[in-house]
């Protein structure tokens, strides 16, 4: 009967898992924003630089180029990440990256479920939380949803720990939380900690697994180091001090979006101004009104029971974040501090939920082994279900209740009125377990079926536009080309440009999206922009951009103006009208790379007002941070680009006197420069721009990015999995020896 019920729990996982995803067989892929505009470009670059044989450290086309791998949302040394894409290409690696963390999440789920010591059908019903609209409509979000999948099996490791405190089990929680980080979610690796650190102190020895758990999240770090120093120096010039939590509030969860986790559409209409402005990072968070009802019956006096629940109270108050002055405070403290996401902690309470919705069935199933059904017994519970659905309704149609409370009071009454009808009508001493929980098991398949098909994906459109290469790009290819600039932030575009009047259709704008260059799609075609999407934009360059101010996009080189209207200065010269993006030319900005021969020495605002308001100027002087000045008459010098690399540049230069090399990329740590093979600094000029001296006659300049933080970091990373295989190794060795030296009784 055992191997029977574990079959039928593998063939509803594989149904369950092939209906969320039967999109994919009609020929469609999942789109969402984030998807098209950020991770199948990401992805295509990181194919890109691993086939070349080269190590995706530094975008050359975002920003004036910034580190890559240090950007987290990359994934760039997450290993599934990494496979799928060098497999399957950008568009079809995304895909099935959705499809494994989602049977990652739900088998991850099942697990912890079971650990917990629910049955396998309650913890099959935990295992549902991989395909509740939550997760399936987060998918847009890839690196969330890739390090939600890893809970479950942090849970498992973490219980492992609880019971058995040990330098072995540390390392196995060390890695799944370090998987998880590599996703470039850190919020979500925060409510991952805090439950492995709940669950060590549920184990006979609590200090002693409290311990080897912060060695856990150390190991973790160490893992992860590879991109953990590399990030942390890109955030450090990349985040205004003091902006981070003023940013924090505008990505909070409302009262009626949380209330919607279990209480479906209650966040409807979002025009509504009851509870403030909601945040759209996930369009959903409904998890089920019936697992929520199951999580409220498995509150009950115990330790593994009541790390849950605290867990996802404190993640319940911090997703609130704006809308709760509790939440603030919370948030203004490190490491809480260091993120702008607050929605994210609501899927730490929505995994919660989905673990204590298998406690709960299983309790609810030890309740009907108790009881004994009794026509009276029915015919309460049907009678309390039809009074309870219009009361429910009422209340919920008063104000100043939004509109979706009351067809989502409606589908919750009525999910509450079948679980008590069935418990009702079931319960007996012999089976009524049994059947109870299949009903009620059976229920809540049907209703998160249900939901699916009613709240549906983000966004279903066809593969091939997002893969087929852009007219555009070409048209722009085709002409002297220096840099972008894009607007990438408008979520949507007009028919018609020129009035801005009405709708350009969702899945016509996704499928075009790489044909009018939105988001980053530029650096599928190898084209450089100032602007970036994703990560935040490094500070300097926020400045210098500014307004649109003319003579900072000239001396970064930008030749062409990407807009969803028109020009954003009168003397640009039209270039194309193939689709909605309109590309402009300019005629004014400055070459990638030039030589002057005077250059001073000022302060930050200074050169930030030359870069905006006086830049001709800087056609024949350079703005230094530092360095050494130079006072001489201007003469004819030429640079010419030998080699343009992802992470090299090597420049011929003709220099009619001593003086500078400035080229138009970002200055940031890690570059290194030789002029003749002989290693020369590269100084910050003009705000934010490299300079390097050069003394009069022909040389070469070798620029190259070689950064300590990356090598730092993979030498940790190196020395941190080294231990843990090490540790793991050692551990089975000894347990190999100890099984040995047993003997044998009918020896003696």
């Amino acid at each position: 009967m055992r191997l029977r019920s574990a079959r039928w729990i593998w063939v509803l996982w594989v149904a369950a898992l092939l209906f969320i995803h039967r999109y994919l067989f009609e020929g469609t892929i999942e789109s969402g924003r984030d998807i098209y505009r950020l991770f199948i470009p990401e992805a295509a670059f990181l194919r890109d630089r691993l086939l070349s044989g080269e190590l995706p450290l530094w975008n050359p086309y975002v920003r004036l180029g910034q580190p890559f791998a240090a950007t987290l949302t990359s994934e760039a040394f997450y290993p599934p990440h990494v496979l799928l894409v060098l497999l399957l290409g950008p568009t079809w690696g995304i895909q099935a990256s959705i499809v494994f963390h989602a049977a990652l999440g739900s088998a991850g789920a099942y697990l912890a479920s079971r650990k917990l010591g629910a049955g396998r059908w309650a913890g099959a019903l935990a295992g549902g939380f991989a395909f509740t609209p939550l997760f399936t409509r987060l998918a847009g979000s890839l690196h969330m949803v890739s390090a939600m999948a890893w809970s479950g099996l942090v849970v498992v490791a973490a219980l492992h720990l609880a019971r058995r405190p040990s330098l072995r089990a540390a390392a196995w929680l060390a890695i799944p939380l370090a998987l998880s980080f590599l996703c470039g979610a850190p919020e979500v690796v925060i409510w991952q900690g805090a439950l492995a650190a709940g669950f060590a102190l549920t184990g006979q020895q609590p200090r002693r697994s409290l311990g080897f758990a912060a060695v856990a999240v150390a190991g973790c770090v160490l893992l992860c180091a590879v991109v953990v120093v590399p990030a942390a120096e890109l955030w450090k010039l990349s985040v205004r001090p003091g902006s981070k939590l003023e940013d924090a509030f505008v990505w909070s969860a409302s009262p009626a979006q949380l209330l919607s986790m279990f209480w479906p559409w209650a966040d409807e209409k979002r025009s509504t101004a009851f509870d403030g402005p909601d945040q759209w990072l996930a369009t959903s968070l409904f998890i089920g009104s019936i697992p929520a009802l199951l999580a409220l019956i498995a509150v009950r006096k115990n330790k593994k029971i009541a790390v849950l629940v605290t867990v996802a109270s404190v993640c319940a108050v911090l997703c609130l974040g704006g809308h709760f002055l509790p939440a603030k405070l919370l948030l203004s403290i490190p490491p809480l501090s260091g993120f702008r996401h607050p929605v994210k902690y609501s899927f730490g309470l929505a995994f919660c939920i989905a673990l204590l919705s298998g406690q709960g069935l299983r309790r609810l199933g030890v309740w009907a082994r108790r009881e004994r059904s009794r026509v009276r017994q029915v015919a309460i519970a049907v009678a309390g279900s039809l009074a309870l659905l219009p009361l429910l309704q009422a209340i919920a149609g008063l104000a100043p209740w939004r509109e979706g409370m009351k067809s989502g009071a409606l589908w919750f009454g009525f999910c509450a009125a079948l679980v008590a009808v069935s418990f009702a009508a079931l319960s007996g001493r012999w089976q009524g377990s049994r059947r109870v929980r299949a009903a009620v098991l059976t229920l809540a398949g049907a209703e998160l079926a249900f939901a699916t098909v009613l709240i549906g994906h983000v966004a279903l459109v066809s593969p091939t536009p997002l893969s087929a290469p852009g007219k555009l790009a070409a048209v722009i290819r085709a002409e002297p080309h220096g840099r972008l600039s894009i607007d990438v932030e408008d979520g949507q575009a007009s028919p018609d440009l020129e009035t801005g009047q009405g709708e350009y259709p969702r899945k016509q704008f996704i499928t075009d999206s790489r044909e009018n260059l939105i988001g980053l799609r530029p650096y599928e075609e190898a084209l450089a922009m100032v602007e970036g999407y994703g990560f935040r934009e490094p500070w300097r360059l926020t400045d210098a951009l500014e307004g649109e101010n003319r003579g900072a996009f000239d001396v970064l080189g930008v030749t062409h103006y990407l807009r969803q209207g028109p020009a954003p200065f009168a003397d640009l010269e039209p270039v194309n009208a193939l689709g909605w993006s309109r590309a402009y030319r300019s005629r004014t900005a400055f070459p990638r790379a030039w030589v002057v021969s005077q250059a001073a020495v000022v302060s930050d605002a200074e050169a930030l007002d030359t870069l905006r308001n006086r830049s001709p100027l800087l056609r024949t002087k350079v703005l230094l941070a530092e360095g050494e000045p130079l006072e001489q008459p201007a003469c004819e010098s030429s640079v010419r680009v030998e080699e343009e690399g992802a992470q090299s540049l090597r420049f011929q230069v003709e220099a009619c006197a001593k003086g500078y090399l400035v080229v138009a990329d970002s200055h940031y740590p890690g570059w290194v420069a030789t002029v003749n093979d002989v290693p020369r600094p590269i100084l910050r000029a003009n705000y934010l721009l490299r300079a390097v001296a050069i003394d009069p006659g022909t040389a070469i300049v070798r620029m190259k990015y070689r950064p300590d933080s990356f090598r730092m970091g993979s030498l940790l990373s190196v020395l941190g999995w080294v231990a843990v295989v090490g540790i793991l190794g050692i551990a089975r060795n000894g347990r190999n020896r100890l099984k040995s030296q047993k003997i044998d009784p009918s020896s003696r």
